[in-house]
């Protein structure tokens, strides 16, 4: 029975393996593809990708370096005080800080209003930072390890004058961190441009390895 001619073109269009003896019996041949992307071609487009990808994160992560560490080159104020508008105490609290931090650079002070939510949120950060109940009153300065709730007058101002003059004192001895500092989110940021750098270093090696 005569084969269809369109069987026959189909049949034409598929390449036969060749047969080949061996003791362990047929083996089958097929002829390699002539069209299509080689391995080679197709691990040179990869390895092409993957450069380019890798040197887009990079530029990306030294852009982001860059500006965290501007960002966390800010200085942070060394005292941090919560006040509310008519308030003696409060007033008689700021007066004292002006005097003491006369000559120093305004950022060493951080004022914040409780009547600003934000202030609020921040006053409680801190509090649980420093394992207190969040006060029902104020002024509430933050120095150092300290906190000093309400105005006493010359018996608070000699108490908080030692722990202020350590912290405003320009030596390794003396000093202290600033309670924004010992904020977990602060932390972070602190430490975002060490592991980006890690980060850095290992996709380098990556791309290293691709070349």
């Amino acid at each position: 029975m005569p084969v269809r001619k369109a069987e026959r073109d189909r049949q034409q269009l598929i390449p036969l393996p060749t047969m080949t003896e061996e003791r362990t019996g047929a083996i089958l041949q097929w002829p390699t593809p002539r069209s299509g992307l080689g391995v080679g071609r197709v691990q040179e487009v990869f390895t092409l990708s993957l450069r380019t990808v890798v040197g887009i994160v990079l530029v990306s992560l030294t852009m982001l370096v860059l500006s965290t560490v501007l960002v966390a080159s800010d200085e942070l104020p060394l005292l941090v005080l919560f006040y509310a508008e008519d308030c003696s105490s409060c007033e008689e609290m700021n007066a004292f800080l002006e005097g003491i931090l006369f000559g120093e650079p305004s950022t060493r002070l951080a004022r914040h209003n409780v009547a600003d939510n934000e202030s609020i949120r921040l006053l409680q950060s801190l509090c649980r930072v420093y394992g207190i109940e969040v006060p029902t009153t104020v002024p509430v300065l933050f120095v150092s390890d300290q906190v000093f709730v309400g105005y006493e007058g010359r018996t608070q101002e000699i108490a908080m004058t030692k722990p202020i003059g350590d912290c405003l004192a320009d030596s390794v001895q003396y000093g202290c961190e600033s309670p924004i500092a010992r904020l977990p989110s602060t932390q972070i940021r602190e430490d975002l441009p060490r592991l980006l750098l890690l980060l850095g270093v290992f996709l380098a090696l990556a791309w290293w390895q691709v070349r």
